[in-house]
């Protein structure tokens, strides 16, 4: 199987482009044959997961982070509002070579450790795959209603101030950004009104946050 490796070179704060000489050699040191390509915008991991799929891949490996991940899932579920109905045989598989920030998806996966290339190009040349739920969310604005998928989670409010904190950070890494991310957007973010219906029940007021989880892991 062939490889279309999707590289964030600024995952983990340039600890993913730092790596990619040594995540080449592992790759060929275990016989595996893969098409690598780097990404320098927001929103060019789904351009790219597109190209692979008109290329025939079968295989679309995420090299970074949550961000990254999340770009390729939408790459690959998005394609179908994008092209028409695809046939299930023909969409992608998903790889992870976790190399970002948080690194929160992984952590529900058994086996899977941040940092480690060994084990992520390990994982890749057996081969085995394995279901995930995925999610979507329709959002609209005046101009337009548009639909993003997610296998993670979605949050409203103060955790989404967070992320756009933690953007302006550039000189930690790890949790250290999200503890300084949480006290940024707790100084300046207050609670708006909030919609919020489940399970056939609906709660409306000022709320600091709303957020449907997935995974178990959020910022860290």
């Amino acid at each position: 199987m062939k490889h279309f490796i999707i590289l964030n070179p600024n995952a983990g704060r340039g600890t993913a482009g730092k790596r990619r000489s040594e995540l080449e050699r592992a790759l060929q040191q275990a016989g595996e044959t893969f098409e690598l390509v780097t990404t320098h915008a927001r929103g060019g991991a789904t351009e790219l997961t597109y190209q692979a799929i008109e290329q025939g891949y079968t295989q679309v490996i995420a090299v970074g982070g949550d961000g990254t991940i999340n770009e390729i899932v939408n790459g690959i579920l998005g394609r179908q509002t994008r092209h028409g109905k695809q046939a299930q045989h023909s969409r992608p598989s998903l790889g992870i070579v976790p190399l970002g920030t948080g690194s929160d998806f992984i952590k529900v996966l058994d086996g899977v450790k941040p940092n480690d290339l060994a084990g992520a190009v390990q994982r890749l040349a057996q081969g085995r795959t394995r279901a995930v739920d995925a999610a979507h969310i329709r959002a609209r604005n005046p101009l337009q209603t548009y639909t993003r998928y997610f296998i993670n989670g979605m949050t409203l409010g103060l955790d989404s101030q967070v992320v756009v904190e933690s953007l302006k950070i550039n000189k930690l890494k790890g949790r250290a950004v999200y503890f300084l991310a949480i006290m940024r957007a707790l100084k300046n973010y207050h609670a708006h009104p909030m919609t919020v219906r489940f399970d056939g029940r609906e709660s409306y007021r000022r709320l600091l946050f709303a957020n449907v989880a997935n995974g178990r892991y959020q910022g860290g």
